[in-house]
């Protein structure tokens, strides 16, 4: 029999690659976004506090870059690509 998952949560991260900005959607409270580059040094961080928050990319340099997101009970990491 297999085994279901009762409390899985959905992350939306889109568009990826992106020039601009990128949507975060989430099934609970994002409480802290953190972005960092290839070396993993932390370029920029921002609190929330909603279901959805919307990362700006446009002033970044050209390259790939991993966004940690914390919420109440999990942290996911994601990769995007900022192009031109």
């Amino acid at each position: 029999m297999p085994v279901q998952l009762l409390n899985k949560q959905k992350i939306d991260f889109f568009p990826n690659p992106s020039s601009g900005v990128v949507h975060i959607l989430a099934d609970e409270i994002i409480e802290l976004v953190q972005v960092f580059d290839m070396m993993g040094k932390q370029i920029a961080s921002s609190k929330g506090s909603s279901t959805n928050f919307n990362l700006d990319l446009a002033s970044y340099p050209f390259g790939k870059y991993i966004v940690k997101i914390q919420m109440s009970s999990k942290v996911e990491m994601f990769s995007v690509v900022k192009s031109e």
